[in-house]
């Protein structure tokens, strides 16, 4: 039985890099929540699941939400976040999109403003609002806040359903430097190169490599091979095995 055949229940796509062939095979986990452990997670569903294919995997690429929910650095519960009333004045003036939180949440403006430290915080939104709404050039307001804080995510609102308790945290992105260390630990350990991504429909990003990855391809070589968003949305699949044929 082919690789194509064993997981035809998945979906399945192939990408070339450098003249050879590669398989892309999303692996669906159950939910992953704050109380297990990133290394548990590789080694149920990576490991032990796939013994006859670990020749093959020129990388295991993991989500950066459960990389974020697995690592208590990376996550606040909102119990710890007080909201005070500068995040709730800038709240008032968050645009809300259907079906997105986004930054309508003043416990999400206010874990960003615990990241920035305040003075910048508030520089990033005066100087942000000028440019966007007297020059017409939007998102200036991340960039001068700097930190990833565009990527926070969580503190689901209390009326959603969340019945393992993920959404009453907040999640933040770490910078490249410590993701790529990450990655360097559990390739040490499992002896497979390991890749993090933060992707959606939209954009992909590859924001933590392991150092076998890092000397031994480019960055757009990499993100060649991750581009698409294969891990999809909401699929329960933040784990992505790349096989070479």
């Amino acid at each position: 039985m082919n690789l194509e055949e064993e997981h035809k229940e998945q979906v399945i796509n192939e990408v070339r890099l450098r003249n050879r062939s590669y398989l892309r095979i999303p692996i669906k986990t159950r939910i992953i929540t704050v109380q297990d452990q990133l290394e548990d997670i590789v080694s149920d569903y990576v490991v032990n699941k796939n013994k006859d294919k670990m020749s093959s995997i020129f990388a295991v690429c993991l989500a950066s939400k459960i990389v974020c929910i697995c690592t208590p650095k990376y996550r606040f519960h909102k119990d710890k976040i007080k909201i005070g009333l500068f995040a709730r004045i800038v709240e008032k003036f968050v645009t809300y999109h259907p079906n997105d939180f986004g930054y309508k949440n003043a416990r999400k403006i206010q874990l960003a403003i615990k990241i920035v430290g305040l003075p910048r915080f508030v520089l990033a939104v005066v100087i942000g609002g000028i440019m966007k709404f007297i020059f017409r050039k939007p998102g200036y307001f991340y960039i001068i806040a700097g930190n990833n804080i565009s990527k926070i995510d969580g503190f689901i609102p209390d009326d959603f359903p969340d019945p393992e308790g993920i959404g009453q945290y907040g999640y933040v992105i770490p910078k490249t430097k410590e993701l790529n260390d990450l990655c360097d630990g559990l390739e040490s350990k499992f002896n497979i190169p390991f890749m993090i991504t933060d992707s959606n429909n939209i954009d992909d990003h590859l924001i933590g490599i392991s150092k076998t990855l890092r000397e031994g391809y480019s960055l757009e070589e990499l993100k060649s091979l991750v581009k698409g968003n294969p891990h999809g949305q909401n699929n329960l699949t933040p784990i992505l095995l790349i096989l070479a044929k």
